[in-house]
């Protein structure tokens, strides 16, 4: 199927677009469009996410994961204008909301898609949180308005988890990445598709646990019964290391945001506040920990 990008038939269809709190329509402009009689949702990368996203790696990664089911399909891509064309789940497929993470059996699938993707994605780029967190880190101070005051104790802080994950044996697997629930499609059978595949990379299968973990349990005792549905049985080592990337993973994504409130174009968009809600979780979780 090929799409006219330049002169898309556009049907009268609004996506929400939030930087606070969700994620949600940040990334991508979405326009629902028609071509032959099907309604396909258009994606197009926003300039000021192009530092943090590559989108041929993008299209790729999509286009694998839309032929195993495990995200919508894609059904062209240009390139040169960062569009991406998929499927448009219409059928009793919705958004999910954190209520969502109530549901055992909606619970289960998420886990299920994302052992999926680690089994059978074929992908060789690999994540780089700890660069991304160093650079940033760097970027941001440099503008004295937006700085959070904690800034080198935070870059301390990542430095030392590195130091500590990466100081063990692992195999790195593909992984989602992507905790955000708002990125995540459910229908009435409780079935589940991803919508984003962004973060998607080569890492470290516990960071795919911490970043899920993070998102779907407000409370860290919590959480750990999440562990267990992905594993079957807890180990307090292994979750603790989860937690750790969660951690991180709140890190990196509140230094995306501070980030472009300063440098987006966008700027009826809250990234302020998205980073500080971000930031907030990572300092609550960080005022319980002793040591890294």
């Amino acid at each position: 199927m090929k799409i006219n990008f330049a002169s898309p038939n556009h049907l009268e269809k609004d996506f929400t677009i939030a930087a606070s709190p969700s994620w949600q329509g940040v990334t991508t402009q979405q326009k629902l469009i028609e071509h032959e009689g099907q309604q396909i949702l258009l994606e197009q990368l926003n300039d000021d996410m192009l530092p943090f996203f590559d989108f041929e790696t993008l299209v790729g990664v999509a286009t694998q994961c839309g032929d195993l089911g495990i995200g919508l399909k894609v059904v062209d891509a240009d390139t040169s204008s960062k569009h991406l064309a998929n499927e448009y789940a219409v059928q009793h497929w919705r958004v999910a909301g954190l209520h969502d993470f109530h549901n055992d059996e909606i619970r289960k699938n998420i886990l299920l898609k994302k052992k999926q993707l680690q089994s059978e994605l074929k992908i060789s780029h690999v994540h780089s949180t700890f660069e991304l967190i160093e650079t940033l880190s760097e970027q941001i101070k440099n503008d004295v308005i937006l700085c959070p005051k904690q800034i080198v104790e935070w870059q301390h802080f990542a430095q030392q988890a590195k130091n500590k994950l990466q100081d063990r044996d692992f195999q790195l697997l593909p992984c989602h990445l992507d905790g955000n629930i708002s990125n995540i499609l459910v229908n009435d059978q409780n079935e589940v598709k991803f919508s984003h595949f962004a973060s998607t990379a080569l890492s470290d299968p516990l960071q795919d646990v911490g970043c899920y973990l993070m998102e779907a349990y407000e409370l860290k005792q919590d959480a750990k019964q999440g562990y267990i549905e992905w594993f079957g049985e807890f180990n307090a080592e292994n979750f603790e290391l989860a937690w750790l990337y969660g951690m991180l993973d709140d890190l990196k994504w509140g230094l995306i945001a501070i980030n472009l409130s300063s440098l987006s174009p966008r700027k009826h968009l809250e990234f302020g506040k998205y980073a500080s809600w971000r930031f907030l979780r990572f300092v609550e979780n960080l005022k319980d920990m002793d040591t890294v």
